[in-house]
């Protein structure tokens, strides 16, 4: 398991004892759950997804995060699929940290209709009950906005701005009027 945690960066590394979610270790039962199963994680556990780590398709039933439990997602192409989520007062739902933001897409899909929802006290919700923590940390683009640093004319394919942000390749850009006055001492 220790080969798993060659995914995270350097500076992300941090030594903790985690389980794989489907690995038969992991489960008191020595079984790992099928494809349709409700899952709890295992009572004081880090239990972690990774992109080999669930077979594509594979849709949990309900998946209980215990108050001493803490499922975690690793930083790659991830499709978590479940009918529902239920983190409980004390568990822990984590996606990256705030100093090891994920780079690759994690997609979390909630399957069913609404009235077919087995989270407690809530019959007509569809989605994730959060009591305890969720904590989701993405890639941090900075600057978020910048300033022309020449005039850009309708048609352009580029543009020439001030800053060095680090946005990527797709991402939108929105170019707005400077109609009034553009100073930086002017609201």
């Amino acid at each position: 398991e220790f080969s798993r945690l060659r995914q995270f960066s350097l500076e992300c590394l941090v030594i903790f004892v985690f389980r794989l979610i489907l690995s038969a270790a992991t489960w008191t039962s020595g079984v790992v759950p099928a494809n349709g199963a409700s899952v709890t994680i295992p009572a004081g556990k880090k239990v972690l997804v990774s992109s080999c780590s669930i077979p594509a398709g594979y849709v949990f039933n309900s998946v209980i995060v215990p108050s001493t439990s803490q499922l975690i997602f690793g930083d790659a192409q991830i499709a978590f699929q479940a009918k529902s989520i239920h983190v409980q007062s004390g568990g822990a739902l984590l996606v990256g940290s705030p100093t090891c933001r994920l780079r690759n897409k994690v997609t979390i899909t909630i399957h069913g209709s609404r009235t077919a929802q087995t989270l407690p006290g809530a019959h007509t919700v569809k989605g994730i009950l959060v009591e305890g923590q969720v904590d989701i940390h993405g890639v941090e683009y900075f600057p978020t906005w910048t300033r022309l640093a020449a005039t850009g004319h309708s048609g352009n394919s580029t543009i020439f701005i001030q800053d060095c942000p680090n946005w990527q390749a797709g991402q939108s850009v929105v170019i707005t009027t400077t109609e009034v006055k553009d100073a930086r001492d002017f609201n």
